[in-house]
């Protein structure tokens, strides 16, 4: 008895069922309108979701009940439509008002052409101190690697090393990386007249950290950072 009212419930479904046939040949069944605008429709059928467009249905191929449903959704969109109008109209009349104050908009926010300026130079100054900040860091991790190598140096000493290498540290600013680094210049410890030479050099430019490097001449010249 509960089979036979499964199948007499789907026949039912069935028979009730509306489709939708295109000049094509086309047929969407059990199409269910889901939304209407003046040119189209958007149904669901057995086949999945599609856009149908009312000059492609063949002549009174929409049903009475689906009539009424297009007639539903096409008074929903033009009220959409008025709603949109009106805010586009609204958001018109407040721009054209915030003009007349002397403001303008920037960035979703209104303000005067001066506040602008100062916001934009707020953020100048943050990004000079960020920058500040980044090269006080570099600076004091130079300080950090000169007491490493001091330390190992000293450590050597002790250890009695008679070849011992040791290591010199520069700050300054890449031409080839474009950016601030630390270079690292080894030599042997004990070198002739044109290694102090360019030891001399070095020194010298260790004085200012804002030096172009590259143009310097060091042996064994290896970035450090890039």
């Amino acid at each position: 008895m509960k089979n036979l009212l499964i199948v007499f419930a789907m026949f039912c479904s069935a028979a009730g069922a509306e489709s939708l046939q295109l000049r094509d040949g086309t047929v969407f069944r059990n199409a269910e309108i889901i939304s209407a605008s003046p040119d189209h429709m958007l149904i669901v059928h057995d086949g999945g979701g599609s856009q149908v467009y009312f000059r492609d249905l063949v002549a009174d191929s929409l049903s009475a009940a689906q009539r009424e449903k297009v007639k539903v959704e096409l008074q929903r969109y033009a009220a959409r439509q008025a709603r949109v109008t009106e805010a586009e109209a609204r958001r018109s009349a407040f721009e054209l008002a915030q003009r007349e104050k002397g403001l303008i908009e920037f960035e979703g926010n209104w303000m005067t052409p001066q506040e602008k300026e100062e916001l934009l130079q707020r953020r100048e100054e943050h990004r000079l101190d960020l920058e500040k900040q980044r090269i006080q860091l570099a600076r004091e991790q130079a300080v950090l690697e000169r007491e490493k190598i001091d330390t190992d140096r000293a450590r050597s000493l002790l250890n009695g090393e008679s070849r011992r290498r040791t290591t010199t540290i520069t700050y300054g600013y890449s031409t080839s990386y474009r950016r601030d680094c630390f270079y690292r210049y080894r030599k042997p410890a004990h070198y002739g007249k044109p290694a102090r030479r360019e030891h001399r050099i070095f020194k010298a430019e260790e004085e200012n950290p804002y030096i172009n490097t590259d143009t310097a001449s060091f042996y064994n010249r290896t970035p450090m950072n890039r």
